[in-house]
């Protein structure tokens, strides 16, 4: 009988698990092209200093920064170093 190999049946050993195999091989290449494209677009993003930041969040940084040099609690190296970083995009 032709298909009837070591008892295992029409299609011999390769047969696989049918409609379920071929369900499952297609959700793996989904879920592997996703994180591909997702791995992708994180190693495109924005610095990791930048990460979430808006230009009111990053604004308000910038008037704690003014205040902590008017203040005298950091000097202007300090200060420019942090404010190069912040309008830094």
């Amino acid at each position: 009988m032709i298909g009837y190999w070591n008892g295992y049946g029409p299609g011999g050993a390769g047969m696989g698990l049918g409609p379920l195999g071929a369900l499952l091989m297609l959700v793996f290449w989904i879920v592997l092209i996703v994180a591909v494209i997702m791995f992708i677009r994180h190693m495109l993003g924005k610095p990791d200093h930048m990460r979430g930041w808006n230009k009111s969040s990053a604004l308000e940084a910038l008037e704690i920064l003014r205040a902590r040099y008017a203040n005298g609690e950091i000097d202007t190296k300090e200060y420019e170093e942090r404010k190069k970083v912040l309008t830094s995009e």
